[in-house]
């Protein structure tokens, strides 16, 4: 008897050990756990800061707690929570999450209308991405409804500012310079503003899709500088691949490879795959210029993988497009022809860019040559018509334009002297 007393008792001691330090566990559990008030704090001090420097997994972790208890927290903390997973999402280059996520947060109809106004102002960053104009004038335009009192001064200026990159977009220059001579009172009034680099870089964009390159190239260059003396480099890659686009347009390939080549180094380095691609994709156009086609070709390959596995389709047609014109260059006509059929394919249900209409004349060309002339009057025609709406925008695709257009000397000089006058501040973090 005494030896299984003895064991009765060793068990009923491991028992109460066993559930105290369970009891105790689960305790310090709920304990580590943040209250929904320290959720909504820590959204706060996320939300303060610049969004190239937010933690992806911090993010996502914090959305995973506030998301599926919506009850349990303002409208407001909800949509600053879909706020930081579009900047998560943008500084992946994942322009389709970044999207939902915007709707997201606009449909929680936030009653801080600053909240309402940065989710506004993103969805017309990813509008410029996607290169959906009319989308893009349409957002800016509620953007600027919105924040037409003196306390959403700064809002009012970036909305101004993706408003003017929309002009230049859809082509209606006049109405672009106009809107850069009203952003340059609205600096005029407030001397902080020229200090910001986001607004550098969209005002560079309106230059460049203004095409005045030479304007848009001193201000990447400039944003270029304050990124590096600030050691603001979490967006520096984004900052090479625009200089690589200016570079490319202005025919000076070294320094466009150059700039691609550093874009897709810090694509790696911050893990955005996406973005990596955008960058390998203008090393292929870089080195097709060079007549490095086979070099070209390795480029273009890892790519287009990345466009297909993310069903970035109007970039997996392009990349088809200038595979066929690498065929053909290298007299590769059967190989290019296959590429020519897989795009006609995807064209059905994709859009394509204005820079590559080059499509429709490469399809013209293979129907006539196969003696399908149909078809190739069908393509001809759609060449053509494609041709004469770029030649009306001033933006044709198969030469390209050295001269500046023609902006305001008033205008350029705003940019100009912004660049020069600028330096990189805290004070802002759209």
């Amino acid at each position: 008897m005494l030896p299984f007393k003895k064991y009765f008792l060793s068990c009923l001691l491991f028992i109460t050990i066993y559930l105290g330090y369970s009891a105790t566990e689960a305790f310090a559990r709920e304990k580590q756990s943040p209250t929904k008030e320290q959720l909504a704090t820590q959204i706060e001090q996320l939300v303060s800061q610049p969004p190239e420097n937010l933690v992806y997994e911090e993010v996502t972790s914090l959305s995973h707690q506030v998301i599926p208890k919506l009850s349990n927290y303002s409208s407001d903390t909800i949509a600053k929570t879909y706020l930081l997973l579009v900047n998560i999402a943008l500084n992946k280059g994942e322009l389709e999450t970044a999207f939902q996520f915007a709707h997201d947060g606009l449909a929680i109809s936030s009653p801080n209308k600053q909240t309402q106004l940065r989710l506004q102002l993103k969805l017309a960053a990813i509008f410029v991405a996607k290169k959906q104009y009319q989308k893009l004038l349409h957002i800016t335009e509620q953007a600027i409804s919105n924040s037409a009192t003196k306390t959403q001064n700064k809002y009012h200026l970036f909305a101004l500012s993706y408003r003017s990159v929309a002009y230049a977009m859809l082509s209606q220059h006049d109405k672009a310079l106009k809107e850069l001579q009203n952003i340059q009172e609205v600096i005029k009034q407030n001397p902080a503003f020229k200090e910001h680099i986001a607004l550098l870089s969209i005002l560079a964009n309106a230059y460049f899709h203004l095409h005045e390159y030479q304007t848009a190239l001193t201000m990447q260059l400039k944003i270029l500088k304050l990124r590096f003396n600030h050691n603001q480099l979490n967006g520096v890659g984004q900052t090479y691949y625009f200089l690589g686009k200016i570079y490319y347009q202005l025919q000076q390939y070294s320094d466009a490879y150059n700039a691609y080549w550093e874009a897709e180094e810090y694509a790696r380095k911050i893990s955005a795959p996406i973005y990596s691609a955008y960058a390998k994709q203008g090393l292929a156009l870089t080195l097709i210029a060079q007549q490095r086609y086979q070099s070209a070709e390795t480029a273009l390959l890892a790519a287009q993988k990345e466009f297909l596995q993310n069903n970035l389709m109007s970039s997996y047609l392009e990349t088809l497009v200038t595979f066929a014109q690498i065929k053909q260059k290298v007299e590769k006509e059967q190989e290019s022809y296959e590429y020519l059929i897989e795009a006609e394919k995807v064209f059905q249900t994709t859009s394509l860019s204005d820079d590559y209409i080059i499509f429709y004349q490469l399809l013209a060309q293979m129907y006539f040559n196969k003696n399908e002339l149909t078809q190739a009057y069908m393509w001809q025609q759609e060449y053509s018509q494609a041709l004469q709406k770029n030649i009306t925008k001033n933006t044709p695709d198969y030469t390209l334009d050295n001269k500046e257009s023609g902006a305001s000397t008033e205008s350029k000089e705003l940019a100009l002297k912004l660049a020069q006058q600028s330096e990189l501040t805290s004070l802002f973090s759209s």
